[in-house]
């Protein structure tokens, strides 16, 4: 089992390369301006001939190929929020494999028991499905029950969650309807001081996405913090 800190390593390491491949990308557009150098032209040109016309939409900048960059920062974002997801459902995991009466009470057949054979693979079966049950519950409670988990107090998080909750509702928009606005993403940040529920589309932009990196990376370090000292 990893640690902690390898848990944090591994994501928050995953999040600065995929900035980083963003970053180059955004250079080579400035580049493209300045030098026009011809294989950065071709590249642009099929890149951005591949990709629909909504990557400009909000974006502030009437260009085709800045249709290239809004595009690699919404593949940014979908990877930051399934970076944390999974930092998140690791935390998880490991302080109930460490601390196995947090389960509390759950129904496990006795069919999964006899196959799963052993003590710890019977902890870890109950901890992954207690992940499941977490993350299909709304944002708050999600976020009273991981903190639960891990013994954490429960403002831990404030200042961090209300960015994370609203580019989490937007990366599925960007997934499920080509980031276009609708009532769930409405509904889901309707008291948000981070919803952009009055646009029509979501793609985000190359500020927002490093922005949202920012946020979460710190988000992720202080639940590290926390869980070295407490677990």
């Amino acid at each position: 089992m990893d640690s902690i800190r390898d848990i944090f390593t591994n994501r928050t390491g995953r999040l600065l390369a995929a900035g980083l491949i963003v970053r180059i990308i955004y250079d080579s557009y400035d580049r493209l301006h300045v030098q026009k150098p011809a294989e950065l032209v071709n590249f642009f040109k099929i890149a951005a001939d591949g990709l629909p016309d909504y990557y400009l939409e909000e974006q502030f900048i009437d260009e085709e190929n800045y249709k290239v960059i809004a595009f690699s920062c919404g593949q940014f974002l979908i990877s930051i929020i399934s970076e944390v997801e999974l930092f998140l459902s690791d935390i998880i995991i490991n302080t109930i494999i460490k601390y196995p009466k947090k389960i509390g009470k759950m129904n496990i057949d006795v069919s999964s028991i006899i196959q799963l054979g052993n003590y710890d693979e019977i902890i870890k079966h109950a901890a992954e499905k207690r992940v499941i049950e977490i993350m299909y519950k709304n944002p708050a409670e999600y976020k009273k029950d991981f903190l639960t988990t891990i013994s954490a107090p429960s403002n831990l998080l404030d200042e961090h969650w209300e960015f994370y909750t609203e580019a989490k509702a937007r990366r599925d928009l960007g997934i499920h309807n080509n980031w276009k606005i609708n009532d769930t993403y409405k509904a889901k940040t309707l008291n948000s001081k981070f919803t952009h529920s009055d646009r029509i589309y979501a793609s985000p932009s190359l500020k927002y996405v490093f922005s949202c990196r920012d946020n979460c990376v710190a988000m992720m370090d202080k639940i590290l913090i926390h869980c070295e000292g407490k677990i």
